[in-house]
């Protein structure tokens, strides 16, 4: 007779060996893992390149609007009728996809202004990537014109918001007008469109913001030879850099700034008398000073330069009339 501790090992071990086929078994019929769904494409990004590519366009619209009404204003018709065509064109595309389009950052715009027939207008020409969106500014307004004064020329950066649908509206209204000779009528259009898409303007409070955006602001108004207004844009960027030099300590990097602002009142100055060799460089030359400015924003803040915030809203309609 086998002891009892080894009836009871005998039993477990024969319990275990009759139970093993069984959990084989389960294991055989439990059903495969399910594969994990592929995850699904990134649709911020889609909805990202689709606001932006449509904000572009709104840009651009706003810009040709600009452009035909400073064009409406020097007499030349045909160009007006071909910046409202292009206008309408953009703005018929939009509507498909975009009834209405907000802008949720401020745009940068160079916002130029002309006084015609004693009233003051307001023009804005999209930059972007320190460059104009829409070019051929040495047509509107090349020749000298007793009617049109230009009287300033800055950047501003503004929320865009546009109605789509008027946009389309306005448009087909001032291009009409146009074709029937009354200039008056598409102004009044064009002007209604301008007005309700541009916001409230943003004030720029650091000086090296100041200074770096009207320097980007003044070669392009030299590449489009409108010299008059690139020297506005130019005493913008002199106040910049002169508010910037009383932040400053870094003696190379405020003696630098100091001799800037003499430059600018050289070329200021050449500007004006219209001197051919110049005007020839101009362009460069700014490019170059607005390059090193932005490099003085790119580097570490040093002491006595504080970074802050370089906008703070207006909340005025025309914004705040900057060196003034």
């Amino acid at each position: 007779m086998k002891p009892f501790h080894s009836l009871i090992v005998t039993t477990i071990l024969s319990s275990t060996l009759a139970l093993q086929p069984a959990l084989a078994a389960d294991e055989k019929a439990a059903p495969p893992a399910k594969a994990e769904a592929p995850a699904k494409p990134d649709m911020a990004m889609e909805v990202s390149k689709e606001y932006h590519e449509q904000l572009r366009n709104g840009n651009l619209m706003i810009g040709h609007i600009s452009m035909a009404l400073m064009a409406i204003d020097y007499g030349a018709t045909d160009i007006a009728k071909a910046d409202v065509a292009e206008a309408l064109k953009l703005a018929t595309a939009l509507e498909k996809d975009a009834p209405e389009v907000k802008s949720k950052d401020t745009m940068s715009f160079g916002k130029l202004s002309h006084e015609h027939e004693g009233k003051t207008k307001n023009f804005y020409i999209p930059i972007v990537d320190d460059s104009f969106m829409v070019h051929g500014l040495e047509t509107r307004g090349k020749a000298k014109d007793p009617k049109v004064r230009e009287t300033d020329a800055v950047t501003v950066h503004t929320h865009v918001s546009l109605d789509v649908r008027k946009a389309v509206s306005g448009l087909t209204e001032a291009q009409e007008a146009l074709k029937n000779g009354e200039s008056a009528k598409a102004d009044a259009a064009l002007t209604g469109i301008l007005e309700a898409a541009v916001g409230s303007e943003v004030a720029v409070t650091d000086p090296l913001h100041t200074a770096h955006d009207n320097l980007v602001l003044a070669e392009n108004l030299l590449r489009e030879k409108r010299y008059d207004a690139a020297r506005f844009a130019l005493k913008y960027a002199k106040k910049g850099l002169g508010d910037y030099v009383f932040l400053v300590h870094h003696t190379d990097q405020k003696q630098h700034a100091e001799q800037l602002q003499k430059d600018i009142d050289t070329l200021s100055e050449q500007l004006r008398k219209e001197d051919p060799t110049a005007l020839q460089k101009s362009g460069d030359t700014v490019k170059g000073w607005a390059k090193d400015v932005k490099k003085w924003l790119t580097s570490h803040p040093e002491p006595g330069h504080k970074p802050q915030h370089p906008y703070t809203l207006k909340h005025n309609k025309e914004g705040a009339k900057q060196g003034q």
